[in-house]
Formats: C-alpha cells, sequence, structure tokens
C-alpha cells in the first residue's frame, strides 16, 4: 500500500469548553473555542473511478453504494473499522478508511484486479476535520458551486464550494465523536487556507502544520 497522506484533524468546537473566544465580525457574531491541528496517520481517502466504478463500489461496499446519489454517504462499520463512502457523480467515488488493518483495503486492491475499467489510488487532498459547529461561519466565508446551497444540507451529505478561490469539498459525516464536517482540499492551498481561517477568527491559536 502507498504510504500513507499526513491528515490533520482541525476542531472548532463551540459553547462545549471553557476557553471560549467570541468575535464579532459585521453583524455576524461567532463564538469559537481554541482552534487546533493534530496529525493523524490512520485515516486515508482513496479515490476510485471510471467505467467500472460502480461496479467495484457494489463488489466492495455492497448494495449501499448502488442507493447513493451524487454527493450522498454512507457510514459502514465492520470489526470495529470504519468506512465512508461518498458518491461523486455516477462511476466516481471517495472513501474515508480509519483504521490501516481496515478490512475494506485489501478487498479494494483485490476489485481493482477483477476490475479492468476502473482505477483506485489514494486522494492527494488533504481532509481536514472541523466540528458542525463550524457550519454557520462557513456558509458566510464560502460561496457554494450552483446548484448546491450551504442552507439545508444534511447528514451523509456534500457539497463543492470556494473560499476565496480555494477549492473545497465540504462534507457532513458522522463519526464516533459526533457529526464533522470533512474538508477536502489541495495541499498547495493548507496555507492559504490557514490565512483564511486565522482572518475569520483572529482570536484563535492555530498553529497549521502542513507537511
Amino acid at each position: 500500500m502507498p504510504a500513507s497522506v499526513g491528515i490533520y484533524v482541525l476542531t472548532i468546537t463551540l459553547v462545549k469548553f471553557s476557553n471560549l473566544e467570541q468575535i464579532t465580525r459585521g453583524s455576524t457574531r461567532l463564538t469559537v473555542a481554541t482552534v487546533e491541528w493534530a496529525p493523524t496517520g490512520d485515516y486515508q481517502l482513496w479515490d476510485f473511478a471510471g467505467e467500472g466504478g460502480l461496479s467495484l463500489a457494489l463488489a466492495v461496499f455492497g448494495d449501499a453504494a448502488g442507493r447513493l446519489s451524487p454527493f450522498q454517504s454512507v457510514t459502514l462499520t465492520e470489526d470495529g473499522a470504519t468506512a465512508n463512502l461518498l458518491r461523486l457523480c455516477q462511476h466516481n467515488f471517495r472513501v474515508g478508511l480509519q483504521n490501516r488493518e481496515n478490512p475494506w483495503l485489501e478487498r479494494l486492491a483485490q476489485a481493482q484486479a477483477d476490475h479492468s475499467r476502473v482505477w483506485v489510488r489514494p486522494s492527494d487532498l488533504v481532509p481536514l476535520r472541523l466540528a458542525d459547529d463550524a457550519w454557520p461561519p462557513l456558509s458566510h466565508l464560502g460561496t457554494a458551486r450552483r446548484p448546491h446551497r450551504f442552507e439545508g444540507l444534511g447528514l451523509n451529505r456534500a457539497l463543492p464550494a470556494r473560499f476565496q478561490g480555494i477549492a473545497t469539498l465540504l462534507w457532513r459525516q458522522s463519526w464516533s465523536q459526533g457529526t464533522v464536517i470533512e474538508c477536502h482540499l489541495g495541499r498547495p492551498d493548507a496555507a492559504r487556507w490557514q490565512a483564511l481561517m486565522e482572518t475569520a477568527w483572529p482570536d484563535c491559536r492555530s498553529p497549521f502544520p502542513v507537511q
């Protein structure tokens, strides 16, 4: 398996801790806690696409994959391992796999060997995870790509957006700690994303390490 890509978890937790900072930005009042990033090596995004993309998804993840519409997702668990599967278009999928001993990794490799019209590879994108309470301020900072909208985006849904020119996929999903927003963006944009977050939340301490 290719070397694991460095991943960072960004937590913006609202109202739940004592070290809250209050920031007034125009008419919008944001209450946020300290922003902290921590590297983790047990989570990896994988992309697979091609004419056989849907067939591979069905073979590896079962019938649940076929019931997904574009930008919908499902969370699957097996033997303590988790797979979050997102459908991007008819034959294009992205899956987030927790744990290096995840049973779906071997199945992905085997399924690729059995499906010649599909490619499977680790995603080049960096996943950043935010607390779900960050959704309201994010909707003020970014612009969703039409026909998508920030308003009313439910759990297990995703949308493409831009933040001052930074292309970002926002994905609301469920993990053991509750609902989170996973942001996928290109590694070269990480520093610009840091600057944007620090401008939006200037009182937060945000080290933002980039590998």
